[in-house]
């Protein structure tokens, strides 16, 4: 959780209201898989913001807020705090199947030494990604990259190079994996994305404005990337660089849902 230099001087209740609505995030990101697939989920609206406010709420933080949360909104609130999601009798994620560092559990050995393609499984599903094909890279597969995701035969498929894998921390494979399941997202919507003036504005193809934005600009496709990255925190899932804007992260926010500003 990153906060600003403003964050000392706002009120206690603001400050608890505030992180609240941050952890609550974070804890839908846990149980994501479960989550989209609820139907209580769907009938509040599927809106991730808003449950955040309604779990936010739940916790009685003594923020005054005009926000109003039905009574199933507020019994979905509170489950998700637990790990739960009502209508699934078991909700295993991540978090329940690896530390936060990434250690055992997971323990690779070299008669299993595909054990670390099994957990990088149970990451891209948890992102969003249950059913994508997921694939052992090389390092020319990914032109040096940690993971990649590409398109064969017509099918999003996840690449990912175990040796830098098996170093990684928990929260740097989160973002690999919710990174690269945000490129099939965009898939979806390519021809959308290419005739989005908004597109266009918030990320652009201006290798100095891009660096501006806080891109390295080292592919090509560096607006689709820093796309990615925008996707990634809108899930609430925050990595040190590159940085989105409100309005960057707004858009992104509606690629996972197939939505894409004009």
């Amino acid at each position: 959780i990153y906060v600003s230099s403003k964050f000392d001087a706002l009120p206690h209740t603001t400050k608890l209201w505030l992180m609240a609505m941050r952890v609550a995030l974070q804890k839908q990101y846990e149980i994501a898989p479960s989550l989209d697939s609820s139907a209580a989920f769907r009938a509040a609206g599927s809106d991730r913001s808003k449950l955040a406010w309604c779990m936010a709420k739940a916790k009685n933080t003594g923020f005054q807020t005009t926000l109003s949360c039905t009574s199933a909104q507020q019994t979905l609130a509170a489950a998700v705090w637990v790990g739960k999601v009502p209508g699934l009798t078991t909700v295993k994620h991540i978090v329940a199947r690896y530390t936060q560092d990434g250690s055992p559990l997971y323990k690779p050995s070299a008669a299993t030494s595909s054990e670390w393609m099994r957990q990088v499984r149970a990451y891209v599903d948890a992102a969003g990604g249950a059913g994508l094909p997921i694939r052992s890279a090389t390092t020319s597969d990914c032109n040096g990259s940690k993971g990649c995701m590409r398109v064969i035969d017509g099918v999003s498929t996840i690449f990912i190079r175990g040796d830098i894998w098996k170093t990684m921390s928990h929260r740097a494979k989160v973002w690999l994996t919710m990174h690269e399941v945000a490129h099939h997202y965009q898939s979806k919507v390519v021809t959308q994305l290419n005739r989005s003036a908004a597109y266009a504005s918030l990320f652009p193809k201006d290798m100095t404005l891009s660096l501006a934005a806080g891109h390295d600009g080292s592919n090509v496709n560096f607006p689709l990337e820093h796309l990615a990255n925008c996707m990634t925190m809108a899930k609430g899932v925050v990595e040190s660089a590159p940085m989105c804007t409100p309005a960057q992260i707004s858009f992104a926010a509606g690629i996972w849902k197939g939505a894409v500003a004009r």
